[in-house]
């Protein structure tokens, strides 16, 4: 966020009105919060939101919000928030929701002797402890009593105002935990290691590909509907793992694989690492984007993290670039694909829109199979997951195999007629891979934030990772 823009008179009212909806939200689960940060010093000194600021800040006690966070994702995305990020540690809990243009932060600070703190953050507990009723245009908040103190201990001079991103220019060296120069420069060299090692595993991962341990329960699913003379569509790939191992090891059932994917650098990485398994040439790559309208749009690229890549703004780190979109039925007709066939669909939450614009066409065909990765986080009442797995299973599919999240065995999965098929395990977290039939509990469990405890401090906001559906009749 390197350039800062002047909000306009009617994007500051919106971010009020965004305040206001957030704030009556956690009134609603008696969920105490704190304005700070940036809106805190807007509204003492300013009586306005700052105008070049970015996002709003509230602050809570991690105690206060932690075991209520399954409500509040829900109660969020009734109210027309969008999730943007999503972290359920005890030491450094946040939840981003946009709505209206705006960002709101709802940060946790857990306690810690004389102080409040998170990752990167420390206050002296009192700002947390002696709170005071302040109106803020027009509306009473909750804020440190009194604002003054903090806004001097977060911000020094606090009087003079700074027009900078840079949080190093503005904040006090009292607010960081670490401050020591020797440990800031390991802590950046450490980053751009990190960052040249994220480069050189991406160029490398291609070239071994196949030979990588993970997400096996999803390549198990993959290939549970590799019957003879197949068709495979997979729309969205960061390196072509899932189609590279089907053909290594089913390649003689496979009539042909389409890879659809709008950022061109997954696609090549994905030609390198399919192409050596494709001796008679049936893989297809199209640098375009399924979507469920036709024509040019956005398509945000995550530089970070390329399996992140959307068709929706989520996130920082993001680069903007122009795709050509075309809804996934005249996608089908255009290249005249036929049954059976295969959907993989790994696209950050946009699987609903893509799904429910060609829906009729999709039930119409026979011996079809989706595969999806479940994104509760982006799904809402206007993007209903619910309501799309509802349709599909009134008009001929049903669930096949699901997959959860976080643990194997999550609570809610208990007391379901479900099969556990095999268990897989991806660095802290286990996976669990079912046999599935209950409809309600697909639904259910596919369309919310379930929380799930991994351990004592850090939870999963989903249960199931992965959905298979079909209307195959075998």
């Amino acid at each position: 966020m390197s350039k800062l823009m002047d909000l306009k008179e009617s994007d500051l009212n919106n971010r009020n009105i965004g305040l206001v909806d957030i704030s009556k939200v956690l009134h609603g689960l008696k969920i105490p919060f704190m304005l700070s940060d940036g809106v805190l010093l807007g509204a003492v000194r300013e009586k306005n939101f700052i105008k070049w600021d970015w996002d709003v800040e509230l602050s809570v006690k991690v105690e206060d919000i932690f075991n209520k966070s399954e409500l509040l994702l829900e109660s969020l995305k009734e109210n027309g928030f969008i999730l943007v990020n999503v972290t359920l540690d005890w030491k450094n809990y946040k939840i981003c929701a946009e709505k209206l243009g705006t960002k709101y932060s709802l940060i946790g600070f857990y306690e810690h002797g004389d102080h409040r703190m998170r990752a990167a953050w420390l206050y002296p507990k009192i700002f947390f402890d002696q709170l005071e009723e302040y109106v803020f245009l027009g509306n009473k908040y909750m804020v440190p009593s009194p604002p003054e103190n903090y806004l001097k201990f977060q911000y020094g001079d606090w009087k003079t105002p700074i027009r900078t991103a840079n949080k190093r220019s503005y904040l006090t060296s009292d607010v960081y935990r670490e401050n020591r120069h020797t440990v800031r420069l390991l802590l950046y060299l450490k980053n751009k290691f990190q960052r040249i090692l994220s480069k050189l595993k991406i160029f490398l991962r291609s070239f071994f590909i196949t030979r990588l341990y993970r997400e096996n329960n999803f390549q198990k699913m993959y290939e549970y509907c590799l019957c003879e003379g197949i068709n495979v569509l997979e729309i969205g790939t960061s390196d072509g793992r899932e189609a590279a191992l089907a053909l290594k090891n089913y390649g003689s059932k496979i009539k042909s694989i389409c890879i659809v994917e709008p950022d061109i650098k997954n696609l090549r990485i994905s030609r390198r690492a399919i192409s050596r398994y494709d001796k008679n040439k049936i893989v297809n790559y199209h640098n375009l984007a399924i979507g469920d309208f036709c024509g040019t749009g956005d398509f945000y690229i995550n530089n970070s993290f390329s399996n992140l890549n959307s068709s929706f703004l989520s996130g920082s780190g993001i680069k903007k670039i122009e795709m050509e979109y075309i809804t996934l039925e005249k996608y089908i007709k255009k290249i005249n694909l036929e049954t059976p066939l295969l959907i993989k669909m790994d696209i950050e939450g946009y699987e609903v829109d893509i799904l429910d614009e060609s829906k009729k066409f999709i039930s119409s065909l026979n011996d079809v199979s989706i595969l999806l990765e479940i994104h509760p986080d982006h799904y809402s009442k206007h993007r209903s997951m619910y309501e799309l797995l509802d349709w599909f299973f009134e008009n001929g599919f049903k669930p096949i195999m699901i997959e959860s999240a976080g643990v194997k065995s999550p609570s809610q999965f208990q007391g379901h007629k479900m099969k556990l098929i095999s268990s897989d395990k991806t660095g802290d977290l286990s996976r669990g891979l079912y046999s599935c039939v209950d409809k309600e509990f697909v639904k259910y469990a596919c369309s919310r934030n379930i929380q799930e405890n991994i351990n004592e401090y850090y939870m999963t906001s989903k249960i199931v990772r992965s959905l298979l559906i079909t209307n195959s009749s075998q």
